[in-house]
């Protein structure tokens, strides 16, 4: 009589403890299974490096574009619109929260933005400019150091790519306004 477990790859029912190289159905099942959770693994890796690529691209877009459509139809409002922006998207995330309650370093964020925006608002144009561009860029920090695959937020996957493309190019954008010989900063020889 043939032992049908030795024949099939052992009683363990993994491959190559037996004696022929034919797995049993259900090691080849898991085998299968593992490959195809190794791959999802893969593609979910490679498609959320993607979209963070794209959010990225597209956030930079958009900062760029709404500074200069700001900065073109309400020029005199500029500090202000960068200023309540920037309290606006300091507020995203504890808003899209699962869970009632408020991380610390969100709440730092929070209070951070409502400071630099009541310091900038009555500041003159430039320096306030100059505040708000690092304040900005420092909210863009924040999206790149806390806002990768948490579970924590109700925002898709490639939003805080989009939200510190954004940041960097806005802040970029009123710190470049703040610079130049007519700003007000001179430099002593």
């Amino acid at each position: 009589m043939i032992d049908e477990d030795r024949v099939r790859g052992g009683s363990s029912g993994s491959p190559g403890c037996g004696t022929d190289p034919i797995p049993s159905r259900t090691s080849r099942r898991r085998h299968l299974a593992a490959m195809s959770t190794t791959k999802t693994a893969r593609m979910r890796k490679h498609i959320s490096s993607w979209s963070s690529v794209c959010g990225l691209s597209v956030g930079v877009g958009g900062g760029l574009l709404a500074d200069v459509l700001i900065s073109r139809w309400t020029p005199d409002r500029r500090v202000l619109c960068a200023a309540v922006g920037l309290v606006v998207a300091a507020l995203v995330y504890p808003l899209a929260r699962r869970r009632l309650g408020l991380d610390p370093s969100e709440a730092c964020t929070v209070l951070s933005a409502c400071v630099v925006a009541s310091m900038s608002v009555g500041r003159p144009g430039r320096w306030s400019r100059l505040l708000l561009g690092v304040g900005w860029m420092c909210h863009a920090l924040f999206d790149m150091a806390f806002g990768h695959g948490s579970s924590t937020w109700r925002l898709p996957r490639w939003y805080p790519a989009l939200c510190a493309g954004f940041d960097i190019a806005y802040g970029a954008r009123l710190l470049q306004a703040g610079e130049g010989p007519e700003s007000g900063i001179q430099l002593r020889r």
